[in-house]
């Protein structure tokens, strides 16, 4: 029959062993789990000091780009307004023209044209001109010339920027002011005379 050994038929030192070992081993892995933790926990805050330096570098290009835009739009807003100056100088004299022009005269049947031209006109046809088309008749529309007066009334130099702009450099509008004149007061014979000399 075996005899079991106890604790304390071993020697001192043994008993200490046993107890102070586990102890042992399990300090040095705590201290292994601790320092693992300890290198994982630097390198994270090390990525996370990284990671909030570049969100404050794109929230400065942000903030940069933001202002660049706003610069941007207020120069764009000065160079619209600029424009807009420039061309309220130089633009046609646009009203609502002589009595005579009255909105419900702008489409009138003129039928004393019939002896002079052979057919009767609209009032401010401006087809009647030396020069201008149907094309040409919409463009000076676009730009706010609509009726005689408006033409005969032109800063010429705009009108002829107007046209070479749009591709019309062979045409010379500096007498559709004169002719418009003469449209406008219903001087058909000499209007049409004139013409018959350009041609």
């Amino acid at each position: 029959m075996q005899s079991s050994i106890s604790l304390c038929d071993l020697p001192w030192w043994a008993v200490l062993l046993s107890w102070l070992l586990p102890a042992i081993l399990g300090y040095l892995w705590g201290m292994l789990q601790w320092s693992r933790y300890k290198s994982k926990s630097k390198r994270f805050e090390l990525e996370l000091s990284s990671a909030s330096k570049r969100i404050v570098n794109l929230e400065n290009e942000v903030n940069e780009c933001r202002m660049s835009y706003d610069k941007v739009v207020r120069e764009k807003s000065k160079l619209v307004e600029e424009r807009n100056d420039r061309l309220a100088k130089i633009a046609p004299i646009v009203s609502g023209g002589t009595p005579s022009q009255s909105v419900n005269q702008g489409q009138e049947i003129i039928h004393d044209t019939k002896s002079v031209y052979g057919y009767a006109i609209r009032r401010n046809d401006l087809k009647l001109i030396e020069g201008i088309d149907p094309k040409i008749e919409k463009l000076l529309h676009n730009i706010g010339i609509n009726d005689w007066y408006s033409l005969e009334s032109v800063d010429i130099n705009y009108l002829m920027k107007v046209l070479n702009d749009e591709g019309y450099t062979q045409l010379d509008p500096k007498s559709w002011p004169y002719q418009s004149s003469l449209a406008r007061q219903e001087k058909w014979a000499e209007l049409k005379a004139f013409q018959s000399q350009k041609n």
